[in-house]
């Protein structure tokens, strides 16, 4: 073997060890990305002042933009859910509504990357409407949305209801057929037990 075809054999050596390396570089840097998307969508109020801060104010008018997104049964009244396809919280919770026959007026916003959102709507309940981007999106932005899972909870265009779904237990009863608890209250009493059980 002579030194040229050795130095040719080196060149491609390295060549396909850097290629290696960019490769795994490439996928660490996405990875880390997509870690901190979710970070930032599972973090309440992530750079507010908590729930107050989240969302559209209770007692107030959906704005008009919003309202000509929405479908027109959804204005009369709603229970509203904002999910996001890269976000593990709501992930569970959609695993949450298997076997549950759930309102009508329930409406699911699935905002995110189109394969992932095309998984998680496969297993939505079919009697669930689901309105994906870019008018997901919209909605959320154009109600002050900043974290998922959130619902809120529509009655004649008027927000009376909101809160973060973290915990599936926190939303389920409202919208199944049968119950329609309150989302803050339900959280509430969800604390109230958590402290009975430490105390």
């Amino acid at each position: 073997m002579t030194v040229s075809n050795l130095l040719v054999i080196t060149v491609i050596a390295l060549a396909a060890w850097c290629a290696v390396l960019t490769l795994l570089l490439v996928l660490t840097v996405r990875q880390i990305s997509i870690l901190t998307v979710r970070v930032g969508m599972l973090s309440p109020g992530l750079g507010s002042g908590g729930l107050e801060d989240d969302g559209p104010p209770l007692g107030t008018l959906l704005p008009s933009h919003v309202a000509k997104l929405l479908p027109e049964q959804a204005l009369v009244h709603s229970n509203i859910i904002l999910i996001a396809a890269t976000c593990s919280g709501c992930r569970r919770l959609v695993e949450a509504f298997r076997g549950l026959t759930l309102r009508s007026d329930t409406l699911v916003l699935l905002a995110g990357e189109q394969t992932l959102g095309d998984a998680l709507e496969s297993e939505i309940p079919g009697a669930v409407q689901v309105l994906r981007d870019p008018e997901a999106t919209r909605i959320a932005e154009g109600l002050g949305i900043q974290s998922t899972p959130f619902a809120i909870t529509v009655d004649q265009s008027v927000v009376t209801d909101k809160g973060y779904v973290f915990e599936p237990s926190a939303i389920i009863p409202r919208l199944e057929e049968n119950g329609l608890e309150d989302i803050r209250t339900l959280d509430t009493q969800r604390h109230i037990r958590d402290r009975e059980v430490r105390s």
